[in-house]
């Protein structure tokens, strides 16, 4: 007896906030991280969504919101929004737990290429938390230096 795998349809979501981010981790890298990351698990894109400014909400960042729409609109057409880390999907533990809340209730999982969560795995809240308060703190100390020190 032959067991179809199923092969998830995904969104790449790819996003930098600063012309540093831009240097270090460009929008073309981490697009190409992530189909190389979905070529190799047999992964089907839909598209892929690019983020190119700094925005401290979702509200406020356009390309997430088409992501947004588009499973709302489309339910159960995606299984995955895919980034490169949590920092690229957000430097706000309080906003990126609203928003992974969003997609829940939609049924599309929410995770990374660098740092994977299995999310059906309690324990595994514990590594999430760190990563999503990580980049917060990241983001915190950034913006207490002043320009001159970076």
């Amino acid at each position: 007896m032959k067991i179809k795998i199923m092969s998830k349809n995904v969104i790449l979501y790819c996003r930098v906030s600063s012309d540093e981010q831009a240097q270090n981790s460009s929008l073309d890298y981490q697009e190409e991280t992530m189909r190389e990351y979905c070529r190799r698990k047999q992964y089907n894109i839909i598209d892929c969504y690019k983020e190119d400014y700094s925005a401290k909400t979702f509200v406020n960042r356009p390309e997430i919101n088409k992501v947004m729409k588009y499973c709302k609109t489309h339910k159960k057409a995606v299984d995955l929004i895919l980034c490169l880390n949590w920092s690229r999907y957000s430097r706000s533990a309080k906003a990126a737990y609203e928003n992974l809340d969003y997609f829940k209730k939609l049924d599309v999982e929410v995770n990374t290429t660098e740092q994977p969560i299995d999310h059906h795995q309690p324990e595994q809240k514990l590594l999430l938390a760190i990563y999503l308060a990580q980049a917060e703190v990241d983001n915190d100390i950034r913006g207490n230096i002043p320009k001159r020190e970076l």
